[in-house]
């Protein structure tokens, strides 16, 4: 149960008919961006479902009936696959190094059913095949494996002529790749501080992409900023929507130097997912303090759900915070990373179809 290794370097070669020169449509000014939430919280309640055995996890999404639990800065592996019903360990990735189907510390996102992208800090992007036999046994096999030498923090599939990046803000928040890694057109998204554009940090973050693949939602990890691009008849994304999901950010220019208020700071989103019409979001507005959390805020107690349009459905207060979480349909319940007394997955049972 291995990535197979003499699969190195496969391309996919596609017919790209993509328009190389895009237009895109920027953000607007900050005071125009409306602040969205307005709702009360419902209080949703978890149960502690088995321990992961593996230490540091940072995130979490499921394979038919098994849990992934990623685990990139982990000596025992990069990610760990668990029955959800019994909490057994199946199966881990030890797979660290500099080789075709090695790694250093990559992150792992599940682009549909069957599909997981890795991206790596030596800027290799790979795509790898699960397969789940009838005895419950998982392979993963290796279907290509390249250098992004432009690519961002996180790379993955959009469709399947293109692949999505978030970038360093200071070029743009996100980038368009076509199957060989070139870039397409350019980088594009813009922080709505106009008038503080030379400060791009506080604005990268996370992206999430729709089945349909049409739609992209992006959201920044530390200011609370939201926006949806969706692809237009010319394969261009165009701003949808956009808007600060709690409140605007605090800061203020002293000698013309940018000064953030930190402690009335927002701490920003933590996790986004696009369930076939629903987006979920995990929030946290505040420092989380859990046992071994550093740094602290990095668990979330917010939840908002929300449809494509933008508009907030439902907000729920987890009563246990989470890092990272992942909706299942077939379960009717929101999985996340939790620390008790140990690294632990927990488990919402919350129906999303019903909203």
């Amino acid at each position: 149960m291995s990535i197979k290794k003499d699969l190195t370097v496969l391309l996919v070669l596609l017919t790209f008919n993509i328009a190389t020169s895009l237009i895109f449509i920027s953000c607007q000014k900050e005071e125009e961006i409306k602040v969205m939430d307005t709702m009360e919280n419902e209080i949703l309640h978890g149960s502690i479902e088995f321990p992961v055995i593996t230490k540091f996890a940072a995130d979490v999404f499921e394979i038919d009936s098994l849990l992934v639990v990623i685990t990139p800065f982990s000596s025992d592996g990069i990610f760990s696959v668990y029955s959800k019903h019994t909490g057994h360990e199946k199966f881990t990735l030890r797979k660290r190094g500099n080789g075709p189907d090695e790694y250093l510390q990559p992150g792992i996102y599940k682009s549909g059913s069957n599909l997981i992208s890795l991206w790596d800090t030596n800027k290799k992007f790979s795509e790898i095949n699960p397969v789940l036999n009838g005895e419950g046994e998982i392979t993963f096999n290796l279907l290509s494996s390249r250098k992004i030498n432009q690519g961002g923090m996180k790379i993955f599939r959009f469709n399947q002529d293109m692949l999505i990046s978030n970038i360093h803000p200071h070029s743009g928040m996100f980038a368009l790749f076509n199957n060989q890694g070139e870039i397409i057109g350019d980088y594009f998204g813009k922080s709505p501080l106009q008038n503080v554009s030379d400060n791009y940090e506080r604005f990268q973050g996370l992206i999430a992409v729709s089945s349909q693949q049409k739609v992209f939602i992006y959201g920044t990890s530390d200011l609370g900023y939201l926006c949806a691009y969706e692809l237009n008849e010319m394969n261009q994304p165009v701003l949808k929507w956009e808007y600060y999901i709690h409140q605007r950010p605090f800061y203020k220019f002293t000698n013309e130097n940018l000064e953030w208020d930190e402690q009335n700071h927002v701490k920003g989103i933590k996790g986004i997912q696009i369930h076939q019409n629903k987006i979920i979001v995990l929030y946290s507005g505040k420092s989380i303090s859990l046992p071994g959390n550093k740094p602290e805020g990095a668990f979330s107690d917010n939840l908002y759900v929300m449809n494509t349009e933008g508009e907030i459905l439902k907000k729920y207060k987890l009563d246990t915070p989470v890092l990272k979480c992942y909706y299942s349909e077939k379960d009717s319940a929101l999985y996340g990373i939790t620390i008790t007394d140990d690294w632990q997955i927990v488990k919402f049972q919350v129906d999303l179809g019903a909203l």
